[in-house]
């Protein structure tokens, strides 16, 4: 009796079928009656076709050995072919995509410089609503400074002729937003002039004021920051003489001694960091970045090497590695609400604000699937990814500014008052809010953004073109 054992491939495996089918249909009558076909899968998915045959040669009409082997080493070399094919296609759809990808993001590259273009009507300027609702507030931040050092006994005739240049700006502005009748051009310098006036009567009237900045802390890590926060200091002002609306702040891990500093109008598209406080101070050496996308609001943060910002017109989060000097990352924030709806007690345009702490990087915002509640969510900074989401039952828009320390969420009743108060604290942690009590004072009466560095554990602010710092008190939990 004859017995033999094939091992195949499943490729093969149609082949031996229509091999067998030719053999049986073939073979005689003693074939069929004294050969047996029995067959197995094994452990690692082969097929094992055994043949038990008491005849040496009854299918002499069949397919020889030889033949049957040369079969399906071709049907083999067959499936390897398209097995390759298939490989380049799943390359070329990788390719494609990615290509996809970078098609989208040039159209976005596009969309913005369309959207300049489509500013500049007869080589000029023009300006949208709500842009000259932006102007109008930082006239009336101007106006708030001027009265606060009238309050302070600066000279009586710098204060009327800073008023009349208000009043005239003013008028200007009415007439080119009604009749389209201007130069925004020259209405735009003449506002810068006037905030450089002011800047130099408050110099003027206050030679000796204290600025200082105490050294940040080595191994800010090891500090115990997480009480709750139960005073601030007076603040003190580290540099005036800058934009009515803006934001400073620090990067509390890299280079970690450079300030940055971004005007915060409707949209910007630069930021400057400073090659130390000193420097801050007194407007000296500093880089100019250009972080990819046009920024919109005074949102932005620096953590660990990049810059976080929301794109202008959009719920998208855009991770800027500034020592690369590209856009590394960018991914949109599910349900987060953007634009006018979803943004402070002052105004503006920061509906998405970012925060850093102990903990790493958030971002504050305004939920649009729940009419604007605010929510604080854990971003991974570098994915981009959300790693956890916290709702509060609270409007955003009751808030003056809102900061993050060491996961809990800080909030002020208002961004223009001597007598303000942080009001409530929602922790993290716990998912619970408590009420607060803790004195604020808006020296300048326009704070426009809060942000907490780690590092050193000071609350640095951005009010009425002045950088001011607060000490934190904290409460040690039991």
């Amino acid at each position: 009796m004859a017995f033999s054992r094939i091992m195949i491939s499943p490729a093969a495996l149609a082949m031996l079928f229509i091999v067998a089918f030719r053999c049986m249909s073939n073979a005689n009558a003693q074939c069929n009656e004294y050969a047996h076909v029995n067959s197995s899968v094994t452990e690692n998915g082969d097929c094992v076709c055994g043949v038990t045959s008491s005849l040496s040669s009854s299918c002499g009409s069949g397919v020889s050995s030889a033949e049957f082997q040369q079969m399906i080493r071709d049907l083999d070399q067959q499936v390897c072919t398209i097995v390759d094919i298939n490989v380049e296609l799943i390359t070329l759809r990788v390719t494609f995509n990615q290509q996809g990808e970078d098609i989208i993001a040039m159209h976005e590259q596009m969309d913005n410089i369309n959207a300049i273009k489509e500013r500049i009507i007869d080589n000029k300027i023009v300006i949208s609503s709500p842009e000259y609702d932006v102007i109008r507030m930082d006239l009336q931040d101007m106006e708030t400074l001027i009265s606060y050092l009238e309050d302070q006994n600066a000279d009586q005739f710098i204060i009327v002729k800073l008023r009349e240049e208000i009043a005239n700006i003013s008028y200007n502005l009415d007439s080119l937003e009604v009749n389209n009748d201007g130069d925004i051009e020259s209405l735009l310098r003449d506002i810068a002039d006037l905030q450089q006036q002011i800047a130099e009567c408050e110099a003027d009237n206050d030679p000796d004021s204290e600025i200082g900045f105490p050294y940040p802390w080595e191994n800010f890590e090891t500090k115990d920051s997480c009480g709750t926060i139960r005073g601030l200091s007076e603040p003190y002002t580290l540099r005036g003489n800058l934009a009515s609306t803006g934001v400073w702040f620090m990067d509390p891990i890299v280079d970690v001694d450079r300030p940055w500093y971004q005007v915060g109008v409707t949209t910007a598209s630069s930021i400057l960091r400073y090659l130390s406080i000193e420097q801050f101070q007194t407007e000296g050496i500093h880089e100019t970045y250009l972080p990819g996308y046009t920024l919109e609001g005074c949102s932005v943060v620096a953590y660990n090497g990049a810059l976080f910002y929301n794109m202008y017109g959009s719920a998208t989060i855009i991770r800027y590695d500034y020592r690369e000097g590209s856009v590394t990352n960018q991914r949109a924030l599910p349900n987060a609400g953007y634009k006018t709806n979803y943004v402070y007690l002052s105004g503006g345009y920061t509906s998405m604000d970012f925060a850093v702490d102990e903990q790493g990087l958030w971002v504050i915002y305004g939920k649009s699937t729940n009419s604007g509640l605010m929510s604080v969510s854990k971003i991974d900074p570098l994915t981009l990814e959300v790693e956890e989401t916290y709702n509060t039952n609270t409007l955003k828009a009751n808030f003056g500014e809102c900061f993050m320390v060491c996961g809990k969420l800080y909030c002020t009743d208002s961004f223009n008052k001597h007598d303000g108060r942080i009001v409530m604290m929602y922790d993290t942690t716990t998912q619970t809010s408590t009420t607060l009590n803790v004195p604020f004072d808006s020296k300048y009466l326009a704070t426009r953004a809060l942000k907490y560095n780690p590092r050193d554990q000071r609350l640095y602010a951005f009010n009425n073109g002045h950088a001011l710092v607060y000490e934190i008190e904290f409460q040690v939990d039991e």
